[in-house]
C-alpha cells in the first residue's frame, strides 16, 4: 500500500477519528460518529470493570495485512490527543 502522508491509512484514520472528536458530546456519540464515517470500531475494556471504557481502535475496512488481517491503530498510535483520556477532557461531563 502506498505511504504517501496524505493517502496512508494513518493519515486518512486520523482526519475521520479527529473529525468525530471534534463533533461528539460525549464519549457513545464519539464511537457512533466513528461507526457512521465507515471505519471499523474496537472497544477495550477493563480487565477488573468489563463496563469500564479504557481505549480504542479503529480500522479502514480494506486496510489489510498480507495474510488478510484487519490492520488495527489505537488512539494513542494515531497521535497523542486522540488517545481516550485526552478526547475525554475535551468533552462536557458525561
Amino acid at each position: 500500500m502506498s505511504s504517501t502522508s496524505g493517502n496512508s491509512p494513518g493519515h486518512q484514520l486520523r482526519r475521520l477519528v479527529r473529525a468525530a472528536a471534534d463533533t461528539a458530546s460525549h464519549e457513545r456519540d464519539f464511537l457512533q460518529r466513528l461507526r457512521a464515517s465507515g471505519l471499523l470500531v474496537r472497544t477495550r475494556t477493563s480487565a477488573t470493570g468489563p463496563n469500564q471504557l479504557i481505549g480504542y481502535a479503529v480500522a479502514l475496512p480494506d486496510d489489510r495485512n498480507a495474510a488478510g488481517d484487519t490492520i488495527w491503530y489505537s488512539g494513542t498510535s494515531l497521535a497523542a490527543d486522540l488517545t481516550l483520556p485526552k478526547l475525554r477532557q475535551c468533552w462536557p461531563s458525561q
